[in-house]
């Protein structure tokens, strides 16, 4: 399920005139709602260098902003820019969200309640071993 839901985002973030890295930060943002190059190169797990070439892209596209952090000069935190993000995305996912909406009426509560736990774990799994891969003494 991964590859056909990872080549859609790369279409979709092709029709928007980006490349999948530049939107996967973009929903990193929508999802935290603010952060760091830090925090993103964190999450996303691309080089500082790399997130600070991708947020002057998404700045340069009217994506995201950047501020000085109040608490901290030396820290600027980008934050996205949801009038754009809606206007460049939303028709592309909304057949995504309305097909998501019509799978999910036909389950029942015990399929819903199966897939959650199911979801849980494998996500506490995946975060696990994102975890492992980041130490650099983890040798499986």
């Amino acid at each position: 399920m991964s590859r056909p839901s990872l080549l859609m985002r790369s279409l979709i973030a092709a029709r928007a005139g980006l490349n999948a890295s530049d939107a996967e930060c973009i929903d990193y943002l929508l999802e935290m709602r603010s952060a760091t190059a830090s925090e993103l190169a964190m999450a996303t797990g691309l080089s500082k260098s790399a997130i600070t070439s991708l947020v002057e892209r998404l700045e340069r596209a009217g994506y995201v902003t950047r501020d000085v952090a109040i608490a901290d000069k030396r820290k600027v935190i980008i934050r996205p820019v949801l009038q754009t993000i809606y206007a460049s995305f939303a028709a592309y996912y909304r057949p995504v969200t309305d097909g998501f909406n019509n799978i999910v009426a036909s389950y029942t509560l015990a399929e819903m309640t199966f897939l959650k736990q199911h979801y849980t774990h494998m996500k506490q799994m995946y975060d696990e071993q994102v975890k492992n891969l980041n130490d650099p003494n983890y040798n499986p």
